[in-house]
């Protein structure tokens, strides 16, 4: 009987000890990003911004490329071709873009969203025509005359 309540005892300190070591755990670092936000200057900030932009770039680059590199042994794998689209278009490169994206809707015709995705990246890389007050386009206007 006494092993028992010296064991839960010593359960009841180790539990005392843990929550007490998170929680001193938990002020330290609460205290070290409050340190870190109060040390940050405007400029700084900026500064970190402008590389964070340019480290995603860069990993969004790598992972097209990583793709380009699955496609070059498998040219039909869905998700590389849907993966490549959508770095490419994270990118702003519509034209890298393209390709992959007309092999799947040559692929799946019948996924309309795919034939949609095309559409877009077609617009992106030649807008269409601006359209008249009417609403005509120019080509409307000059196939009446």
């Amino acid at each position: 009987m006494n092993k028992k309540k010296a064991k839960k005892k010593d359960k009841k300190i180790i539990q005392r000890v843990i929550v007490i070591v998170s929680g001193m755990a938990l002020l330290s670092y609460t205290i070290y990003a409050l340190v870190l936000i109060a040390n940050n200057s405007p400029s700084a900030s900026e500064d970190n911004n402008e590389q964070l932009s340019t480290s995603i770039e860069q990993q969004l680059e790598e992972q097209a490329q990583g793709y380009e590199l699955v496609l070059e042994g498998e040219p039909d794998n869905r998700f590389a071709l849907e993966s490549l689209v959508r770095v490419s278009v994270q990118l702003n490169d519509y034209q890298r873009a393209l390709e992959p994206m007309t092999k799947l809707v040559e692929l799946y015709p019948n996924n309309g969203e795919y034939q949609i995705v095309l559409q877009q990246i077609q617009n992106q890389l030649n807008p269409p025509l601006n359209e008249g007050i009417t609403g005509e386009t120019e080509e409307n206007n000059s196939e009446s005359e």
